[in-house]
């Protein structure tokens, strides 16, 4: 199972070549850049723009003010005190150092870190992607790559301008692992590569544990498979996963919390389990040495087991599903309409342009793979690119964020089908029918082709998605409750600025106005789309429901001070119509408790004290 190189990747144009690819990169990055500050401009959106970046930006804001670097506490979000937010310090750091290099340099430090580190992730990411598709399918793949790839990062918006998310760390981190499987000179340092990003992906977020635990079974399966450079490259990513592990384990955590679990955060779970398997794969690649296939499979099989073992009598809690102990409530009235959270064929309903989008050039790939290793003999990097999309497609069918990796992968192989029809189209006796392949080679290739062509063929209507999600969820939907789908504007600086006015309180308010509130306010909330913020969102969800006066109870217990509303919010209409008779339906039908006194009322959000 060994694969050529094309002959470009010889050592003496390898400088020239990287040099090549990467400037390919940034003219991709600079293009991207243009066409997404003028959107930005033209539509005037906010920077950031989504939930997780602009709590990032909270975040890094406390870090800069002076909380410790080993303090996860969000102490303005959730019940007097917050909770401990379970994001890794490792994505704070450099933009935090963005931050202060902008403000030295007299720039506004916030917006150039939300251009510059989006975009700097983008590019190595798509260097990623272009090196991938050379190592795949040669020199020709790369022109398929760069355009494919960038149309693709865009169309999920995972690197847009203002971006502070951590999935496209996790992206990149993933891109450049699968680069590192897929060549086969340079095993050891290979290996190394391969393994510390796999370490980097788990350090940055759980949401990676399945694909990072597939490129595990991956490297074990070329230690078992190949011969003397399988074991170094086996060797190589378990020493290198084992300290990467470590190494961000002792960078992020304090040690005051070295003894503690935590399932959903870098932990020292992590810390044992990821030790044990990675060392114990060094160990048994080491031991493989002069060993069989078959020898190499058992000692494989007898690590697995020593992992199982420990961790079903280590961390039992742990092999649960990642929500298994939330209250039903917040399954009922949050995690469960989570749309990054849901199953992507749970969208076929209501939202085929999104499964489309999202599933088809993965398909497709996997397709490419399987015909192209019929065609030239199955080899090296077919098994490795194969086994990386189907894990990833596989998670995208699980949970639709899946495919952001689903969907960046898939780029390679197609790059590949692409490269080939251009070289038949331009041939010297090339046919019409060449070109035409050509065409539609391009076309299956970008997701936005899908997504669009579903669009046509099943129109999105987002009021009649929000309805067959309200019905869905056990309530008659209704055409008196209004979805603004431009309610975007309740979460803009602009909009927020005047609850400054206000003396700094706890905020009644739904979950997807909590991380807005606390980027452009000073003001606490008590709900946030946080499954750490139990509590506060427990609280938040009776008071919506429940009668008027019982509501009141429970924000008064719960410390709230104020209640702000956004009419236009999904979620708004969402409880609205599961619960008309609650204090939040009451609202939107005009039937405002006098409890409640008016304080602010500027045409995007309206605000009342709680007496």
């Amino acid at each position: 199972m060994t694969m050529a190189i094309p002959a470009e990747a010889g050592n003496r144009r390898t400088p020239r070549v990287l040099i090549g690819d990467m400037a390919a990169a940034l003219a991709c990055i600079a293009l991207y850049g243009l066409l997404l500050t003028a959107s930005r401009m033209l539509t005037g959106l906010e920077l950031p723009a989504d939930n997780d970046s602009m709590l990032r930006l909270v975040m890094v804001r406390d870090l800069l003010n002076g909380q410790g670097w080993f303090d996860p506490q969000l102490s303005r979000m959730g019940l007097e005190g917050g909770f401990p937010m379970h994001w890794s310090r490792l994505v704070d750091a450099p933009i935090a150092a963005i931050i202060l290099a902008g403000n030295a340099l007299g720039l506004d430090g916030e917006g150039a870190a939300a251009i510059v580190w989006p975009l700097t992730l983008m590019a190595l990411a798509l260097f990623a992607v272009i090196r991938a598709a050379r190592a795949y399918g040669g020199e020709a793949a790369t022109l398929p790559a760069a355009i494919i790839g960038t149309v693709t990062f865009y169309s999920v918006s995972i690197f847009s301008i203002g971006q502070f998310d951590h999935h496209n760390v996790q992206l990149t981190l993933a891109l450049f692992l699968l680069l590192a499987f897929l060549h086969d000179r340079k095993p050891l340092r290979r290996g190394l590569l391969a393994g510390f990003m796999a370490a980097g992906m788990l350090a940055v977020g759980m949401e990676t544990t399945h694909f990072v635990a597939a490129a595990g079974a991956g490297a074990v399966l070329v230690f078992v498979l190949e011969g003397a450079g399988g074991r170094r490259f086996a060797g190589g990513f378990g020493l290198a996963f084992a300290g990467g592990l470590a190494s961000a384990f002792f960078i992020t955590v304090g040690p005051a919390a070295w003894g503690a679990v935590a399932c959903d955060a870098l932990s020292s779970v992590h810390l044992v389990l990821g030790s044990l398997a990675g060392i114990g794969l060094a160990v048994i690649a080491g031991a493989g040495a002069n060993r069989t296939p078959p020898a190499r499979m058992m000692l494989s099989g007898a690590l697995a087991i020593l992992l199982g073992v420990a961790a079903v009598t280590l961390y039992p809690n742990c092999l649960a599903a990642p929500y298994a102990g939330l209250d039903p409530l917040l399954h009922d009235f949050w995690l469960d309409h989570v749309i990054e959270a849901r199953p992507a064929l749970s969208f076929l309903g209501e939202n085929v342009p999104l499964v489309a989008s999202r599933l088809a050039t993965p398909l497709v790939a996997l397709g490419v793979v399987v015909w192209q290793a019929r065609k030239g003999g199955f080899a090296h990097k077919h098994f490795v690119l194969g086994a990386f999309l189907l894990a990833a497609t596989l998670i995208t069918v699980w949970q639709v964020r899946g495919s952001n990796f689903a969907v960046a992968i898939a780029v390679v192989p197609l790059a590949t089908l692409v490269a080939g029809l251009r070289q038949r189209a331009t041939a010297d006796r090339a046919a019409t029918a060449d070109t035409l392949k050509m065409a539609l080679g391009w076309l299956v290739s970008v997701n936005l082709v899908w997504g669009s062509l579903a669009s046509l063929a099943f129109p999105p209507a987002k009021a009649a998605q929000m309805r067959s999600q309200v019905a869905s969820a056990g309530a008659a939907p209704s055409a008196a409750i209004k979805v603004d789908p431009n309610f975007s504007e309740c979460l803009n600086a602009q909009a927020l600025d005047d609850l400054n006015r206000l003396s700094p309180q706890t905020i009644l308010a739904v979950s997807n106005l909590g991380s807005a509130l606390l980027l452009h306010t000073n003001h606490r909330t008590l709900s946030g789309p946080y499954h750490r913020n139990i509590a506060g969102n427990l609280a938040a969800i009776k008071a919506f429901t429940g009668a008027p006066e019982e509501a009141r109870r429970i924000a008064r217990e719960a410390g709230a001070t104020l209640f702000v509303h956004c009419a236009g919010n999904p979620e708004t209409a969402f409880f609205a119509a599961r619960r008309r008779e609650g204090m939040l339906g009451q609202v939107v039908a005009g039937k405002v408790p006098d409890w409640l006194e008016p304080v602010l009322e500027n045409g995007a959000i309206s605000a009342w004290r709680i007496r």
